[in-house]
């Protein structure tokens, strides 16, 4: 999108960057999950844990409540949602991590080897909090519990 001048014509200065290629109706969760997985370090990630749900849950309340209407979601269930697409998200960030190799290869050695580190860091957060998440929380699915699979499930 262009920002526009006085007179609202467009000019070249880039107001925003609309990205379509995933547009589709669905939680708000996916969106914040995906940004969180995709485009931060796992500290960063983990600190924004910490509160953005419920920050975004007062958002969306007072919006609601201004055109009249009850927020159509608890705080819990975008917890859930937002779980359910962390974990879905961190399948795609392992494979993209194993593609950094290669799309690093022409740095040089020493650079490589530090971009590498980053990925392999945000990696085994990912899978901590994906363990955290299957042996607490999420349990419930395939019957998970430490790294065994729950004769509950079988």
């Amino acid at each position: 999108m262009w920002k526009p001048d006085k007179n609202n014509e467009a000019t070249n200065e880039i107001a925003a960057i609309m990205d379509w290629q995933f547009m589709h109706e669905g939680s708000p969760m996916t969106d914040l999950a995906t940004l969180l997985v995709n485009s931060v370090s796992g500290d960063v990630r983990r600190e924004a844990e910490e509160f953005i749900i419920d920050f975004y849950h007062g958002l969306l309340e007072k919006e609601m409540k201004e055109v009249g209407k009850s927020c159509p979601y608890t705080i819990d269930q975008l917890k859930e949602a937002y779980n359910h697409m962390y974990l879905a998200l961190v399948y795609g960030l392992l494979m993209f991590a194993k593609l950094l190799k290669e799309y690093f290869k022409t740095d040089p050695p020493r650079l490589r080897e530090a971009k590498i580190d980053v990925a392999i860091l945000r990696c085994r957060h990912a899978m901590e909090d994906m363990d955290r998440l299957l042996s607490g929380p999420m349990k419930h699915l395939l019957g998970y519990q430490r790294g065994k699979i729950s004769d509950e499930s079988a």
